[in-house]
């Protein structure tokens, strides 16, 4: 017999049949060790009565203590042919057959809703994960963009300080040397050189006042021929008209307009109003000018140099200011008013929006 069941001697013809208790993975008592009821699965009963044995002869096998199917069958072939095996089970003995529950149709509709409720709130974690994944990426990228942009501005004005230092340092350094140039001159005339120094020095700064003097009169004349004085800068009773005078250019009123109110939405629209309102040639070079400007910066998103247009520029003003639909294309793109480290008016965009800067780009390839 296997080992799985304990060990029970093979009874001799006209003895009776042996029934040892055992525990068991597929048969268990509903009672305590002393009790004489057993239990087997409807899947081992079933197992079993498919081999084409008897309902008494599974039963007596249970109570024998076998645990399984294989010790079930060898139990039951070993003991073939005994005449007890198919006699009734001793008085007290009782094995119970366990069915397995089967759902009913509104218990299995429940589970399959409860399954898919919670497929459902899985997926919807995971989306609501990869959301703030994302959120968290943009945040970070936008934040990398602003401490470029602050470090390239901090850099900027650094150099630009640099730069005026310098420029500061050369001019006394000239003018030093200028000063030493005549005042060596004026020692060989016979002059000491205290006195040579000082009349250098004094030599100097009359050149520069006069120099200073002669500019001023220049820039005058070519303001007078510009502009008349009367009708512009004065009224008829000779008072100033400090209006006309501290008035912004046309072109810094046209951008302040355009960019007033609330951005354009859509570019769509934009793009077809510049092809509309403007020539042909107009429209052509208004476009180049476009491309060139938002392909730079998709190309290079980090160089703060290309996301600064400076409005004085003659590619500017000819192309794309007279054009308000591209001013107003710009700004949807995110481009700013703003001023740069020498007070000049330009339009910065401090944060890239690359899909914003495909999808113009697009759209103006396809239009034209």
């Amino acid at each position: 017999m296997s080992s799985d069941c304990k060990e029970t001697e093979s009874p001799q013809a006209g003895e009776p049949l042996a029934a040892v208790k055992l525990p068991s993975v597929n048969s268990s008592s509903s009672e305590d060790t002393d009790s004489d009821t057993y239990t087997i699965s409807q899947t081992l009963f079933d197992a079993l009565t498919g081999r084409g044995f008897s309902e008494n002869a599974i039963k007596k096998s249970i109570v024998a203590g076998c645990i399984d199917e294989a010790t079930c069958t060898q139990w039951i072939q070993m003991h073939e042919g005994h005449p007890e095996l198919d006699t009734a089970l001793e008085d007290g003995a009782e094995v119970i057959i366990k069915a397995k529950r089967v759902l009913t149709e509104a218990e299995r509709e429940a589970k399959v809703r409860e399954l898919q409720e919670r497929v459902r709130r899985n997926k919807e974690e995971e989306k609501l994960e990869l959301q703030r994944k994302e959120r968290e990426r943009l945040e970070v990228g936008r934040k990398m963009l602003r401490m470029k942009s602050e470090m390239e501005e901090v850099r900027r004005k650094m150099n630009a300080e640099e730069a005026r230092r310098e420029n500061a340092a050369d001019l006394e350094a000239r003018r030093r040397i200028k000063i030493q140039i005549a005042a060596d001159r004026l020692e060989r005339r016979g002059h000491t050189r205290e006195e040579a120094l000082a009349l250098a020095e004094k030599e100097y700064e009359e050149a520069a006042a006069n120099a200073r003097a002669e500019a001023a009169a220049k820039l005058e004349t070519l303001q007078g021929a510009q502009a008349p004085a009367q009708t512009t800068t004065s009224s008829s009773d000779g008072t100033w008209n400090l209006s006309a005078v501290t008035a912004p250019s046309s072109a810094q009123n046209t951008l302040l307009g355009l960019f007033a109110g609330e951005a354009p939405t859509c570019a769509q629209s934009l793009v077809e109003n510049i092809r509309k309102r403007a020539s042909a040639e107009q429209t052509g070079e208004c476009v180049r000018t476009l491309r060139l400007i938002l392909g730079n910066i998709v190309s290079d998103p980090f160089d703060m140099k290309k996301r600064t247009l400076r409005i004085s520029t003659k590619a500017f003003r000819d192309a794309i200011l007279p054009v308000d639909e591209a001013v107003r294309l710009l700004r949807w793109c995110g481009f700013d008013l703003s001023t740069d480290a020498a007070s000049n008016q330009t339009l910065c965009l401090s944060t890239v929006v690359v899909r914003r800067l495909h999808q113009a780009l697009a759209l103006l390839d396809s239009e034209w």
